[in-house]
């Protein structure tokens, strides 16, 4: 491949939804042999994450410094810097990089948010704890309020920590920034059904299926179907519930027919691409027979 090339794809790569990191690298030793312009900046930025997530190191060292020189105090170039030390097992220096970089631009989201994962690690040296990052992440969303990434680690930790009245709050504020997602409302509705709040999962079941199409297509709309099966059960025996018994016993009967299609098909031989794994035929009859029962 020529230079123009090699540029090229690392380009379509760059704008590619996948991280194909090994590609990435295998390209970038190609170029770094470049003089600086305006166009090299983005490929050793590119270059650096993903040398970073294969572990190449040396190579990831290599781009930053190059962009450390040539952007000095620049807001982008500061936490590949931070995430190099913590690459390298430095975890204490990545700390105290990110606070100084804190220090000086409070602004800087992208430092802000390697702190945050930093202390959320599975490794907490003394000064990191779980509860700072989560006060760190909640001070993050008052002021970047359209993070939807942040609202929903903010949920499963919520959710981890068995403090699903907060966690539903996260899930809201989800579905005001994203309000077309069928997993969002499916995961409101199950944290509601969990809380028991039927009627409120009731309706959410109702939304995540409506968003997620039939539950034919596996995945999100099966699991609402299931949970409006779940949910109907549960104000059919309640007296008190604002749906009417006659409605609870159609949407049930809609649910369960949708269910038995889903679930009749030989999914071993047509592969269930929508649910992502394939059905066994005994587990098949298990959910027929619980349905129809």
């Amino acid at each position: 491949m020529t230079l123009v090339e090699d540029e090229r794809a690392l380009k379509e790569l760059r704008n590619h939804p996948q991280r194909r990191s090994q590609e990435v690298c295998i390209i970038a030793k190609r170029l770094l042999r470049l003089p600086d312009s305006d166009d090299l900046w983005p490929m050793l930025e590119q270059v650096a994450l993903s040398a970073l997530d294969i572990g190449q190191l040396g190579l990831a060292s290599s781009c930053i410094a190059r962009l450390e020189k040539k952007f000095p105090d620049s807001p982008r170039v500061a936490p590949l810097h931070g995430m190099l030390l913590e690459a390298k097992g430095e975890v204490m220096p990545a700390l105290e990089y990110y606070e100084a970089q804190l220090a000086k631009t409070e602004t800087n989201t992208a430092v802000r948010k390697r702190l945050i994962a930093l202390h959320l690690s599975q490794a907490r040296p003394p000064r990191l704890s779980e509860q700072r990052g989560v006060e760190l992440l909640i001070e993050h969303l008052d002021t970047v309020y359209n993070d939807i990434e942040g609202w929903s680690q903010l949920a499963e930790i919520y959710i981890s920590r068995n403090m699903l009245k907060e966690a539903l709050s996260c899930l809201a504020d989800l579905l005001l920034l994203v309000p077309q997602s069928p997993l969002y409302a499916l995961q409101y509705a199950e944290t509601a059904y969990t809380m028991g709040q039927f009627e409120l999962a009731y309706r959410y079941f109702c939304i995540a299926l409506e968003l997620a199409g039939p539950a034919q297509k596996g995945g999100a709309g099966r699991r609402a179907a299931i949970g409006l099966k779940l949910c109907a059960g549960r104000l059919g025996s309640n007296s008190e519930s604002a749906t009417a018994p006659k409605e609870l016993k159609r949407i049930d009967g809609l649910a369960s027919q949708a269910l038995i299609d889903a679930y009749s098909k030989d999914w071993e031989k047509v592969g269930d691409r929508a649910a992502g794994h394939m059905e066994s035929k005994a587990h098949r009859q298990t959910c027929n027979q619980q349905i129809q029962h």
